[in-house]
């Protein structure tokens, strides 16, 4: 279960932290608190290293050697059932 709490920058810490311990108190249950902003930088990263890996793939000699005639024949044979 995720639950999300829009919290304005001009609350107290010590306000936050009561009431994130007040609700693991009532609700028996671990709370984790995520950055936002990190969490998209994270995404970015690895967005970035996808990337990356998607080029270097597609520099490989076994991906330029397949042909728009090669796709088809193995499109049709898996189709036939062959």
């Amino acid at each position: 279960m995720q639950i999300t709490i829009n919290i304005p920058d001009t609350t107290p810490i010590e306000r936050v932290q009561k009431v994130i311990e007040e609700m693991a108190y009532r609700f028996q249950v671990k709370i984790e608190i995520v950055n936002p902003e990190k969490t998209e930088k994270d995404l970015q990263i690895k967005l970035a290293r996808w990337q990356a890996l998607m080029k270097k793939t597609q520099g490989l000699p076994q991906v330029k050697e397949i042909s728009d005639m090669d796709i088809e024949a193995e499109i049709e044979a898996y189709r036939s059932g062959l």
